[in-house]
C-alpha cells in the first residue's frame, strides 16, 4: 500500500470530529492536526523510490 496516497488529513479530520462530539471538548482537539506533518515526514516519498526518466526530446517538425 502506498502510504503517501493515504488521505491522512481527511482521516485526522474525522478523528477530530469524533473526539470532539464524544467528549464535547473542542478546545485542545486541534492538536491532532499537528500529527499531519509528523506523518508526512516519517512516510517516505514516492519520488525517492522511483528512478527518474531522462527528459524526452522534442519531435522534429521540419518534416511537414
Amino acid at each position: 500500500m502506498k502510504f503517501r496516497s493515504f488521505p491522512y488529513p481527511i482521516f485526522v479530520t474525522i478523528i477530530y470530529f469524533l473526539i470532539g462530539a464524544s467528549t464535547n471538548h473542542w478546545d485542545y482537539n486541534w492538536l491532532v492536526y499537528l500529527t499531519v506533518p509528523i506523518y508526512y515526514s516519517l512516510v517516505p516519498s514516492d519520488r525517492s523510490v522511483k528512478k527518474q526518466e531522462p527528459p524526452k526530446k522534442h519531435e522534429d517538425w521540419s518534416n511537414f
